[in-house]
């Protein structure tokens, strides 16, 4: 104990305490960095998701913890769609727009872009390995980003141009000629030539949006009642 109270010994203690805080603070510091880089998760941009207007970009984990941001496909058409593996609907429309995908995959102007609504990352990946999806997926957990896009009810679907402005939406499924079209639509903002065959019957195209507005309702409600649910297991674990 009499060594300690050497002042030539307090001192080197004191230098080798200052470095280790020094080194710390340096890797700490690295750290934040590193995550800053990585870029910020949920909305970004506070603008509504108007038509006409640049959509409102956001940054999403994938099921495997990349991050994802509307802005990286910037250039790209984009089918920007929220669902749920719960939702009768969006299950149903998944072949659809994992068809569409498929077809202008080489092209590499054009990605389907799926945010799912407040689910687990296994839920995720085992619903896109029995389905066999292969298009890009991230996790909207909370619901905030579809929330800000006035998502309501599932499934609801964003049509956006390579400027990355929204061109057209559809709250529904997005069965028949209602994705052709919308993808049709967003290409031409653009310039681009796949405009498929012109088969975007009208009358087809109503009766559609009816059974999308009727299966959205329904997904709508379930919807609602889990968020209910998870706001009320907040409440009484607070």
């Amino acid at each position: 104990m009499e060594r300690l109270r050497d002042p030539r010994t307090l001192a080197r203690y004191a230098t080798v305490a200052v470095i280790l805080l020094v080194i710390g603070a340096l890797f700490v510091q690295r750290e934040v960095l590193s995550d800053d880089d990585d870029g910020p998760l949920g909305v970004i941009d506070s603008q509504r998701p108007d038509e006409g207007e640049l959509a409102p970009d956001f940054g999403l984990l994938s099921p495997e913890g990349e991050r994802i941001a509307l802005s990286d496909f910037r250039g790209k058409t984009v089918v920007l769609n929220f669902w749920a593996t719960w939702c009768p609907p969006c299950r149903a429309e998944m072949p659809e727009l994992q068809a569409a995908w498929m077809e202008r995959q080489e092209s590499d102007d054009f990605v389907v872009l799926a945010v799912d609504f407040d689910e687990t990352a296994v839920e995720v990946n085992d619903f896109f390995q029995d389905f066999e999806l292969t298009f890009p997926v991230v996790l909207d957990g909370g619901g905030s980003v579809a929330e800000h896009y006035g998502v309501r009810g599932l499934p609801a679907t964003f049509f956006i141009d390579a400027e990355g402005v929204l061109r057209s939406k559809n709250l529904g499924p997005v069965f028949g000629e209602l994705l052709p079209a919308g993808i049709a639509a967003a290409d031409a903002a653009a310039g681009f030539e796949h405009v498929g065959d012109d088969r975007v019957g009208l009358t087809v195209g109503l009766v559609v949006a009816l059974m999308g507005a009727t299966t959205a309702a329904s997904a709508f409600l379930v919807m609602r009642s889990r968020s209910r649910r998870r706001r009320s297991a907040a409440s009484e674990e607070r």
